[in-house]
C-alpha cells in the first residue's frame, strides 16, 4: 500500500510540471542566496561570491536535472517533454507535418493490408475441419499449372483415388443473378460437387445440404 501511495504521489508531481519547476527554482535560488551571503561575509565581492556559489552547486541546469532524477519516473517526464517539443516543431511547419502524417498513414495502411493478407493466408488456419490436411489439386496442361480440370478427368481421379480420403470439385467463380420477390441481386457463384461441404466439415445454418441423388 505504501508503494502504491508513493507511485501516486510521483505521478501527481509529474503532471504538475509547471508548479514543480517553480518550486525547484525557488528552492535552488534560496540555497544559492545563502551560499552567496556566506561568501560575501568571508570577504568576497558580490559577483565573485555568486560565481563561486554557482560552481559549488554545479550550475543551475545540472542541479535541476538532478532534482528531476530524484523525483522519479524520469523516462516518462523526458518522454512528455520530447513529445511537447515535437508537437511545437510540427506546428511551426504545417507543410512538413501534412507530409509526415500522409506518409505515416500510407505506410501504416500498407503494412496493415499486408499483415491482414498474411494472417489470413499464412498464419491463421482455414476455418474448416482438419484444415492442415486440405489440398488443392490442379491439372498441368500446355504449360498452364492451374488448368481447369474437365469433369471427365475429375471423375477418373475420384474413381482411381487411393491417396486421399475424398476428392471434391469446385468451379471458378462466375457472375450470377438471384431474383426474389421482384428484386434482383448480382453476386459471385461457384458450382461444387455434392460432397464438397461434407468434405470441409461445413454444415448449413438453415435447411440441409444437397446430395448426389437429387
Amino acid at each position: 500500500m505504501r508503494k502504491l501511495r508513493g507511485i501516486a504521489v510521483r505521478l501527481g508531481r509529474l503532471f504538475s510540471a509547471a508548479r514543480r519547476e517553480r518550486e525547484w527554482k525557488a528552492e535552488f535560488e534560496s540555497h544559492l542566496e545563502m551560499h552567496i551571503e556566506d561568501k560575501m561575509r568571508a570577504g568576497l565581492s558580490a559577483e565573485e561570491a555568486r560565481r563561486q556559489a554557482l560552481i559549488a552547486f554545479g550550475g543551475l541546469a545540472s542541479t535541476k536535472d538532478s532534482m528531476r532524477d530524484q523525483a522519479g519516473f524520469v523516462w516518462l517526464d523526458t518522454a512528455l517533454r520530447d513529445i511537447g517539443y515535437a508537437l511545437r516543431a510540427l506546428r511551426r511547419s504545417p507543410a512538413f507535418t501534412a507530409t509526415a502524417i500522409l506518409s505515416l498513414t500510407l505506410g501504416l495502411g500498407a503494412s496493415l493490408a499486408v499483415f491482414t493478407v498474411a494472417d489470413n493466408l499464412l498464419i491463421r488456419p482455414l476455418p474448416y475441419r482438419d484444415a492442415s490436411r486440405l489440398l488443392m489439386i490442379w491439372e498441368n496442361h500446355g504449360g498452364d499449372d492451374h488448368n481447369v480440370v474437365s469433369p471427365a478427368n475429375y471423375l477418373d481421379w475420384k474413381r482411381q483415388n487411393d491417396v486421399f480420403e475424398d476428392i471434391a470439385a469446385v468451379s471458378p467463380a462466375r457472375s450470377a443473378i438471384l431474383t426474389r420477390n421482384g428484386r434482383a441481386e448480382e453476386f459471385l457463384a461457384q458450382s461444387v460437387t455434392a460432397n464438397f461441404f461434407p468434405l470441409l466439415g461445413v454444415q448449413p445454418v438453415r435447411g440441409r445440404l444437397f446430395t448426389g441423388k437429387e
